[in-house]
């Protein structure tokens, strides 16, 4: 029997395994103290400084980061001092302000000069990388965040668990963009490399990324649930800094499921978890909890406190932060209590809600922000057809709205219906005839969500439509004779038929869409239903059809009078 202490080297190494990140930042800051090696100690205050910030949160990273720096420069190696500004640069992205992030550029400067062209430390390179690819994300620029990223995961060869958190950034930066096919597979794979490498902490994270996708498409039940094993493995590692982000977004998403009783104790249990809180991170999630508070007085009819939560709270504490996107959502939130409040009569509400989009609406294009420029458009579509501006409103929707939507189709086919049906109140005159073909579009989706998966033969109507109206004229049509809408955005859709008379349902379908390109085809075809967009239509039928939409130019004739070759 010995008295010896276990070797804190394993034990930190077994912690991480088990996911007892709480005990593993205690021992990562104990093999610090004990390592005399100036490298060595930088190191071990590196990923002490990464255990910590993961259990307590970015200020309580600085320090160590700090002491790793004085220790990297007494080791004399740069690539060393490299790895440390590339952390402290990390750190700094937890916030949102333009000053802050210049910070992080300037470290990540300083890290990259440093570097050199050290070939042996790719490692470091990688982070930096990485890093600027969350910086060009934090500042609106998507194509550099990609770019970056692409470049980071290539650097990371060999390095699983690198690429994994890559991958995951990579993820969130292609749905921000508008690819949620693509976005979640390497968000799904980034969760099966942090499982097979026991990384609880990034396997929480992602998990959280998952349910925010779910959420963009509307798919509440999904990301309950997605959160709910995120909210698991937090609580099992001890990251208690995480846990009022995640019990703020689980109200987001039971708001989204209607269960009004349970998003208001999850946002209640965010803020009493974020109470005391020095940490930027716990701040934020304060700012959204109370924004899903005021979406929940809201959602109760009690405006006035909605007013209160939003603007007295969620507002200010983003303002506080200086962070520009939090401000911006409150305002969004509030632009939408403003009308609730202009329809019970409140003096001045349509006033102050139209002040509010106007302040949120030009930091959603400068951040890049799609979605969310999408839904304060429609907010704006909805304010000004309750303040009786039907032509503002139309323009908007028919110019703006559904040309936005529509290259978001696959990713929030919400927002277009939405988008379809303001557009229905803003002619009066033809607003039962909207809502009928409202009711075909409706329908369409429903059939062909039905069919999902189906093979066989079919006649297929291929059509182009450079009319607004034009595609609800299809959906009308191809409905009253049984066929399955599918839309090629912006200007295309095919309709499908099955059954011994599909060729005249075609045929009666073509017939009621005069003015209309219209072409058919007869063969194979199936409907595949690729997550999270709407069903499509494939196969050589469709091909053939949307082929003949665009017949081949005849080639021009052969030039005469030309000088003879000898």
């Amino acid at each position: 029997m010995t008295d010896e202490r276990p070797d804190p080297a394993a034990e930190l190494r077994a912690c991480e395994r088990r996911g007892e990140l709480a005990r593993a930042a205690e021992l990562a800051r104990e093999l610090a103290e004990r390592t005399t090696d100036p490298a060595g100690r930088a190191e071990a205050l590196v990923r002490a400084a990464e255990l910590v910030s993961q259990t307590a949160g970015a200020p309580a990273a600085r320090p160590l980061l700090e002491s790793g720096l004085f220790a990297a420069r007494a080791s004399r190696r740069p690539a060393l001092q490299a790895l440390v500004q590339a952390e402290q640069a990390r750190l700094e992205l937890a916030a949102r302000d333009a000053a802050t992030l210049d910070r992080a550029q300037r470290l990540l400067d300083q890290a990259e000069r440093l570097l050199g062209k050290q070939a042996d430390e790719l490692r470091v390179g990688c982070r930096i990388a990485h890093y600027r690819g969350l910086l060009a994300s934090r500042r609106g620029e998507p194509g550099a965040s990609v770019g970056w990223l692409r470049r980071a995961y290539a650097l990371a060869d060999g390095d699983p668990g690198q690429r994994a958190r890559i991958l995951n950034s990579w993820g969130l930066q292609l749905e921000a963009w508008g690819d949620p096919d693509e976005a979640r597979r390497l968000l799904e794979r980034s969760l099966e490399l942090k499982l097979e490498l026991e990384d609880h902490y990034g396997a929480a994270t992602t998990y959280g990324s998952l349910a925010f996708l779910h959420m963009r498409w509307g798919a509440f039940a999904e990301a309950r649930e997605a959160l709910a094993r995120d909210l698991e493995l937090t609580e099992r590692i001890g990251a208690r800094d995480l846990l009022p982000s995640l019990h703020a977004r689980l109200a987001g998403a039971l708001l989204g499921l209607g269960r009004i009783g349970g998003a208001e104790r999850e946002a209640q249990a965010a803020l009493e978890l974020a109470a005391g809180s020095s940490s930027v991170p716990t701040a934020r999630a304060a700012g959204f909890a109370w924004r899903e508070l005021a979406r929940v007085r809201r959602a109760q009819g009690r405006l006035d406190e909605a007013e209160a939560a939003g603007r007295g709270e969620a507002l200010r504490r983003f303002e506080e932060l200086r962070d520009p996107y939090g401000q911006a959502l409150a305002r969004l939130t509030l632009a939408e209590i403003g009308l609730d409040r202009h329809a019970d009569g409140a003096a001045d509400a349509g006033t102050q809600a139209q002040a509010d989009l106007a302040a949120a609406r030009p930091v959603f294009a400068r951040l890049g922000a799609v979605h969310e420029t999408a839904e304060a458009l429609l907010v704006q579509a909805r304010l000004d057809l309750a303040r009786n501006r039907r032509a503002p409103a139309a323009a908007l929707l028919r110019t703006r709205v559904l040309p936005l939507v529509e290259r978001m189709a696959r990713a929030a086919p919400h927002l277009r219906r939405t988008a379809l049906e303001l557009l229905a109140q803003t002619d009066a005159e033809r607003g039962d005839e909207r809502l009928e073909a409202l009711a075909g579009l409706r329908r369409a989706e429903t059939l062909l969500a039905d069919a999902a998966g189906v093979t066989g033969p079919w006649t297929v109507l291929a059509a182009r439509l450079p009319e607004d109206d034009d595609g609800e004229r299809l959906a009308r049509a191809a409905t009253a004779e049984g066929g399955l809408v599918a839309w090629w955005p912006p200007d295309r859709a095919v309709a499908l038929f099955a059954g011994p008379d599909a060729g005249e349902r075609a045929a009666a379908c073509r017939r009621r869409l005069a003015r209309v390109r219209t072409a058919v085809a007869e063969g194979e075809a199936r409907i595949d239903a690729p997550w999270p967009g709407p069903p499509r239509a494939s196969g050589p039928a469709v091909e053939q059809a949307l082929g003949k939409l665009d017949p081949p130019q005849p080639k021009r004739p052969a030039r005469s009078g030309g000088r003879r070759r000898r």
